[in-house]
This record gives structure tokens, sequence and C-alpha cells, in this order.
């Protein structure tokens, strides 16, 4: 399924408009134990930063934990959409808090399935943080133990691997993550994956046309998904190569455009990124 943020966006919006807590919330009980407020937050928290709303998306996962009340489920649910959202917005932080309060949650009342993934976020912090060893080796061992792929998340081994100058592990996993999403039509971050390939083979010193057709892909993809952040990331590391080859008066423009898109969320990594490669031109 090819993603249209952009439509979901809205009507997650609309959704939201018609929300009572009076009306809905006994909803959870004849459906599996969801409040309907709850869902729909949670789904906006994670396509509001997809679409270029970084403050609104914490702003979401923040109302999707308080209508989650007391059911654990869906705290934890609602936490996980939130600290993925911080990972994606460079927040350590607040990515390894809320990674570890999902631990502690998931472990004290009957939801181990959901550690592996809370490990592969503290893992990505603690790489972050310079600890690339131990970080890549909790990593690795959630993904392991998890027995099957996901794109999303599995993304930030791939994020270590290029922290830690191993590109050829890293092309391994971009690989067979790439396979995932033509076998399940998952395409939600395909974009992503063709930028970390683009990273990657940058990384290896592969062909300059190589290089720039990942970026390209990446870019193309994100704008057809109305993906405004992965499309800025995939513009700041299209900028950044090109400049160490050839700079592209296009790729170039597509940075300033993309970046001048943004209307909140200076703050986080990507947008400080993108700014300062703006800066030095």
């Amino acid at each position: 399924m090819i993603p249209d943020y952009e439509r979901a966006h809205k009507y997650l919006q609309k959704g939201l408009a018609l929300y009572r807590p009076d009306m809905h919330q006994t909803h959870c009980v004849h459906y599996g134990g969801h409040d309907p407020g709850m869902c729909g937050q949670r789904a906006l928290c994670l396509t509001s930063w997809s679409t270029g709303f970084p403050d609104g998306a914490v702003a979401a996962g923040h109302r999707a934990m308080e209508l989650s009340q007391a059911h654990h489920y869906s705290i934890i649910t609602a936490e996980m959409a939130l600290a993925f959202v911080h990972k994606q917005r460079g927040d350590l932080r607040e990515t390894r808090d809320h990674a570890e309060a999902i631990t502690r949650r998931a472990s004290s009342h009957g939801f181990p399935g959901f550690v592996p993934w809370a490990n592969i976020l503290c893992g990505w912090v603690q790489g972050q943080e310079g600890q690339l060893e131990e970080g890549l080796a909790a990593t690795v061992a959630a993904c392991e133990s998890l027995g099957y792929k996901e794109s999303g998340y599995m993304s930030l081994l791939v994020e270590l691997y290029l922290l830690a100058q191993q590109p050829d592990q890293g092309m391994e996993w971009i690989a067979s993550l790439l396979e995932v999403v033509k076998a399940k039509n998952e395409h939600h971050y395909e974009p992503e994956l063709y930028r970390l390939q683009g990273d990657r083979l940058a990384q290896q010193q592969a062909s300059a046309d190589r290089t720039v057709a990942s970026f390209q892909m990446a870019l193309d993809l994100s704008r057809g998904q109305g993906a405004r952040a992965l499309e800025l990331r995939a513009a700041t590391s299209l900028v950044r190569f090109s400049r160490q080859q050839q700079p592209s008066p296009v790729a170039e423009q597509a940075l300033v455009t993309i970046y001048a898109s943004f209307s909140e969320g200076l703050d986080s990594r990507d947008l400080r990124q993108a700014r300062h490669l703006l800066a030095v031109s």
C-alpha cells in the first residue's frame, strides 16, 4: 500500500473533531479495549511527524496517552508512537525515557511482545550517544528476537551501522528490508530506506550516479507520499553529497523549498541539520 500522509492527516483531524469522551469512551469495552480517541491521536501522532508537523506530533502523542487512562495496553501503544516520534525528532533523552517506561509497563502487565521494540529504541539512543558497540549489540539482539523484519524500526540498526562505518552490514539490512517492502506491499518507510542506501553508497565510495539515483528515489517516493519529513531528509542528504562532487542547483533549490515549508519543529534535529547546510551554501 502506498501511503497518502496528507490525506490521512486531514481525515484524522476531521474524525477526532467528532470525538466526545462522554459518548465514545465506553466504546473501549466493545472494541478490544481501544478508546477511539486514543487510537486517533496515536495515528495523528505518527502522521503529523510524517507530514511535517513535529511539534504537533508530540502534542498528539501526549493526548493519546492521556486518553489511554489506566488501560495498560493502550498506554503502551500510545507511548510507542510517542517514543518513535521523539526518535525521529532526534530527542535522545525523551526517546530513552519513553522506551524504558514501555519496557517496565510491558514486562509488568503481560505484554512482553513490546519489549524488543523498546529495546531497539534504547539501543539506537546508546549508539547516538557514543556507545556504538553496546548500542549495536542491543539493537541487533532486539531485531533478531522479533523473528521478522519491519522497515521503520529496523532502519535504526542501519543508522547505527552508518555511524560505525560498517557499510557492508548496513547494505545487507537495507536489501532485506526493501525485499520486505516489496513482499508485504508496505511502503511507509521505503523513502528512508533509499536515503540510507544513498548514504551507504557514499560511504562505500560507489559511483556518484548510483548514489544520486538512490537519493533521488528517496525524494520522489517521499513527495509521492506527502511525507515532508522524509523529503527533507532526502533533500539534505542529496545536497550534502552533491557538494562533495559537483554542486547541483536543482538539489539546492529542492532543499530550500522543502525547508521553507516547515512552520514548526525548527529545533528538531533534521531541521537544524538542513538549516546549517543552507547557511554554509
